[in-house]
């Protein structure tokens, strides 16, 4: 390859791919929504050859759906290739032409204007130019794979290895991918070929984007599909029925690069963008997903899973995916937001909801077995692009109850942070059976929290975690201007200030390093404190919620309806 190759190209026809492509996938989908509510209309046709039309259509719109998922991956791929490549170029002819007057020869040598060599100059030109090599082969590649799964998609039905060594239908191996273990799914994908792999999403990208065991790459590949396909029935509503700012949160997910937290990379170009990575998604509700946050690679210093609380909800996790990537940032290690489950709404209640869900373990306990699946499967990602990193599961407010209940069903975590949390959520009391050597338990916060009350009164599960014997608290410290991390805004106010103490602990955790110790600079909440502030609260609360409490008289009832 060439600079006046290179200079010849027009990458901006990977754009325009892109979008074709897209546009194509969108009159499929038209397509098949019109003819699925014809047929489905047509219920007075009965009868032998109804039954074997409905069936023949069915079919059919089955494999459209496989075609116009296809379309996605390759739009996306363009899409990504139109930004990789693109920039690539730029940068290699943003540094020719600096080079000036210094004579630039098509392989990358510099001579200056006395004909001798320029060494320093040549190698930056000749790296920049073995980068677009690199990216042009690696999305020649990718392109390949996803054409060669379009041509298999077209057969009718798709052929693909099952897990047995037999050849069958997409859809069986879907089925079958159900009822396989989480390494009996690892070791069947590392069998497949790339183009297998991309006829499975096309069929189901829904199990392939929430399956583990299945490779990340291809989840994060399936769940952009997802989300385009989430975006789109949105768009087909009609004008008065759409949630507009849904569909730009859609968007913002698929469709806007964001800054690469913490690896360059040995990318010449520099570029240090990456499109949104989603190793989970599903629309339905508030919304569940996982966010993977940079990279898993041998430069990486951990690998840190945060697990918000009440009230996290997709509308609304702006803050949380800022956070992740200070996170990642600081630490110089990949961040994953994990919601994949459902978690209460509300702290207190209010008109809408008179009881206060954040009470209630109940949402820990059924999201904490997600969480030890997701744990290993990332073990597995781990140990093949980056053995030895260790990781860091945060669970902030009521995400510290799920990963406690999750270290209890065999969570393996190296390390593991209560921020702000009410308890550590191990039911009775029971013992930690998390698998790991050495695991080191941290718990941060601040003084005055009004979590303090709950840990106080002892109303969930486990212990109070800022003082339980086998967990280390940290230092809370004060926020970047100087102010002490306190009371109700010391709750969460630390997760939106990166230069805080009590962030820049949780940072320290996840890189490896040591955090700083907990140091008293006010007191904490006590329990005849915590009680009367538990008064105050049921003052406020509707008249529903007080009547309810005041027949309720042993002190767990009066929790369970007044407060977290």
């Amino acid at each position: 390859m060439s600079i006046a190759e290179v200079r010849s190209w027009n990458t901006g026809t990977f754009g325009t791919a892109a979008g074709a492509a897209s546009a194509r996938a969108a009159d499929i989908d038209s397509s098949m929504t019109t003819a699925d509510e014809a047929v489905g209309a047509a219920d007075e046709w009965a009868g032998p050859s109804g039954d074997a039309a409905r069936r023949g259509f069915h079919t059919a719109l089955e494999q459209s759906r496989e075609l116009r998922n296809l379309l996605l991956c390759i739009a996306d791929d363009a899409a990504d290739a139109d930004r990789e490549v693109g920039s690539a170029r730029n940068h290699l002819l943003e540094l020719v032409n600096s080079c000036r007057p210094d004579v630039v020869g098509d392989d990358g040598a510099v001579i200056d204007p006395d004909g001798n060599p320029v060494p320093d100059a040549t190698a930056r030109v000749r790296a920049a130019l073995a980068e677009v090599y690199r990216q042009d082969g690696l999305f020649a590649a990718v392109l390949a794979e996803t054409a060669q799964a379009l041509r298999l998609a077209v057969t009718d039905p798709a052929r693909v290895p099952a897990p047995n060594g037999a050849t069958t239908s997409a859809a069986a191996v879907i089925a079958q991918l159900r009822d396989m273990s989480i390494g009996e799914r690892q070791d069947y994908f590392a069998r497949l070929s790339p183009a297998e792999q991309r006829v499975l999403l096309s069929a189901d990208p829904v199990t392939i984007g929430n399956t583990d065991g299945v490779p990340f790459g291809l989840r994060i590949a399936a769940n952009d599909v997802n989300i385009r396909n989430a975006r789109d029935a949105e768009l087909r509503k009609q004008p008065a029925k759409r949630d507009q700012a849904l569909i730009d949160r859609y968007t913002a997910m698929v469709d806007t690069p964001i800054e690469e937290p913490n690896l360059r990379d040995h990318r010449a170009h520099n570029d240090n963008t990456t499109e949104r990575q989603f190793v989970a998604f599903d629309p339905r509700g508030q919304g569940r997903w996982i966010e993977q946050i940079g990279r898993i690679t041998p430069a990486a210093k951990g690998v840190g899973v945060y697990v918000p609380g009440t009230g996290t909800t997709l509308a609304g996790s702006d803050r949380n995916h800022e956070s992740a990537r200070n996170l990642a940032r600081q630490s110089g290690s990949a961040v994953f937001v994990y919601v994949n489950g459902d978690l209460p709404n509300n702290v207190f209640p209010d008109k809408n909801d008179w009881f206060p869900q954040a009470t209630d373990g109940a949402y820990a306990r059924a999201m904490s077995p997600g969480l030890v699946d997701f744990g290993r499967a990332l073990d597995h990602e781990i140990d093949h692009a980056a053995p030895g990193l260790k990781t860091t599961f945060i669970g902030h407010s009521y995400g510290g109850l799920v990963v406690g209940h999750a270290e209890e069903l065999g969570l393996r975590a190296d390390r593991v942070v209560y921020a702000s949390s009410p308890a550590t959520g191990l039911v009775h009391s029971q013992p930690w059976t998390n698998p790991a050597a050495d695991v080191k338990r941290y718990s941060v916060t601040a003084p005055g929290d009004y979590i303090q009350d709950v840990q106080a009164m002892g109303y969930f599960d486990g212990q109070d975690p800022d003082h339980h014997a086998k967990i280390t608290r940290m230092d809370s410290g004060y926020y970047s201007d100087g102010r002490l991390v306190e009371g109700t805004g010391g709750h969460g106010g630390y997760w939106n200030d990166p230069g805080s103490d009590a962030f820049k602990n949780m940072a320290r955790v996840i890189g490896g390093d040591d955090p700083t110790p907990y140091v008293h600079r006010k007191a904490d909440t006590h329990p005849g404190q915590a009680f009367d502030r538990m008064t105050e609260l049921l003052e406020q609360a509707p008249r529903r919620a007080r009547e309810a409490v005041s027949e309720a008289w042993d002190l767990p009832n009066l929790l369970r309806l007044g407060y977290r």
